[in-house]
C-alpha cells in the first residue's frame, strides 16, 4: 500500500469517525418520525 493511499485511508476514517460522533441517535429518530408522519398525510391525501 502506497503512502497516499494509506493517508486516504486514514483522513477517511478520522471523517467517518468525526460524522458518528456527531450524529444524535435521538435527534436521528425524532427526524425519521417527523418524516414519516409527513408522508402519512401525504398518502392520505393522495387516497382523499
Amino acid at each position: 500500500m502506497g503512502i497516499f493511499a494509506r493517508l486516504a485511508a486514514l483522513i477517511k476514517s478520522n471523517i467517518n469517525d468525526l460524522i458518528s460522533t456527531a450524529e444524535d441517535p435521538e435527534k436521528m429518530l425524532n427526524q425519521v418520525v417527523i418524516d414519516m408522519q409527513n408522508q402519512l398525510i401525504e398518502a392520505k391525501k393522495q387516497v382523499a
